[in-house]
């Protein structure tokens, strides 16, 4: 690809989507976009981080000859591949970014219904069965532990708990 293409490319990405954007390079490095600060005729500064690293925030000055492609980094619906088109206008892009945000919104709506339908959600269901067992526990005697169990008449008896000697701590209060 020309300098041309890549810098039209670069360019034609809306900010919001930069972070999305990681940057294979020709020796097989990738940089995972933070931000594109600036595009040049030449190159592109890039802030952001190796792939696979956690050192995010540096400066590469990439020139398009040593770019071997650019792919978003995460799933993306069909309804989406115009946001990231070259050829796509702004206008265009604000247009698709908002039916997206809708189909978002009524996907997360319908979860929803879906989840109340079911009588709650997991961590809901989690907590009634905890509840569940605490009643079971404490309403069986069965399980209570006995100082001398009944099955066994040679076990000795448990020893007395002792009280733990408590230190006074120096200007703390007095127990």
């Amino acid at each position: 690809m020309t300098s041309e293409s890549w810098r039209k490319i670069f360019q034609s990405f809306r900010t919001e989507d930069h972070k999305l954007l990681v940057v294979g390079i020709t020796t097989g490095m990738e940089v995972a976009v933070q931000e594109l600060a600036f595009v040049d005729e030449e190159m592109v500064m890039i802030r952001g981080r190796i792939a696979g690293t956690a050192d995010s925030g540096r400066a590469f000055l990439l020139p398009y000859t040593q770019i071997a492609s650019i792919y978003v980094n995460r799933p993306v619906r069909t309804e989406e591949l115009e946001l990231f088109l070259p050829s796509a206008t702004p206008a265009r892009k604000l247009e698709v970014a908002k039916q997206v945000a809708e189909l978002e919104a009524k996907l997360r709506q319908e979860a929803k219904q879906i989840e109340n339908s079911k009588g709650g959600s997991p961590l809901d269901d989690a907590f009634k069965r905890i509840e569940a067992l605490r009643e079971e526990t404490n309403s069986s005697p069965t399980h209570a532990v006995q100082d001398t169990p009944v099955d066994n008449p040679t076990a000795r008896p448990a020893a007395p708990a002792r009280a733990v000697p408590t230190r006074q701590v120096p200007g703390g209060p007095k127990t």
